[in-house]
């Protein structure tokens, strides 16, 4: 079983705050009911640390992710901080994507909540039939749903799918 480990005192103090600061973010998705067991990711680059990001640890809920537990991975999946935990590959292969070829993204959020599965599934997808959804409308994409993202050869239709947009749906 995969432990936690001290990495407070061997990080920079902007990146535990940045761990202090993603771990929020985690327990409040899990408070908001924005998580769907252990296949969701919200990812952060490392402050100061270009091709350097952090992850949720596979098997663990969000409401279970803390600053220590976050595992800091580079670019190409190297573990960096010596943690024990897994990562889950399909939020590897998709976030690594976008971290490595969006250099203005500094987080990335997947998550399956009830109501965006809904909308994923109904032709047409995100109707602008009411003030919040007009909003949003204009700065969504679309991706094909193509199966468990698991295959780096997807990343270029990810990429063209999201084009300048910064949401996306599949």
């Amino acid at each position: 079983m995969a432990t936690a480990i001290n990495v407070q005192s061997s990080c920079s103090a902007e990146e535990w705050k940045a761990r202090q600061r993603l771990a929020a973010c985690y327990r409040i998705f899990a408070y908001l009911g924005w998580d769907e067991m252990i296949f969701n990711h919200i990812t952060l680059k490392v402050p100061g640390e270009d091709d350097a990001f952090l992850i949720n640890p596979y098997g663990l809920h969000f409401s279970e992710v803390s600053a220590s537990t976050l595992v800091k991975i580079d670019i190409d999946g190297n573990t960096l901080d010596g943690s024990t935990y897994p990562i889950n590959k399909a939020g590897f292969t998709q976030h690594s994507l976008f971290h490595r070829e969006l250099p203005d993204v500094h987080a990335i959020i997947h998550t399956h909540t009830t109501a965006t599965m809904a909308v994923s599934s109904i032709e047409g997808g995100l109707q602008p039939i009411n003030f919040y959804a007009a909003a949003v409308v204009p700065r969504l994409a679309y991706h094909k749903f193509e199966g468990i993202t698991v295959h780096e050869d997807e990343g270029p239709r990810f990429l063209a799918s999201l084009g300048k947009k910064r949401m996306m749906m599949l």
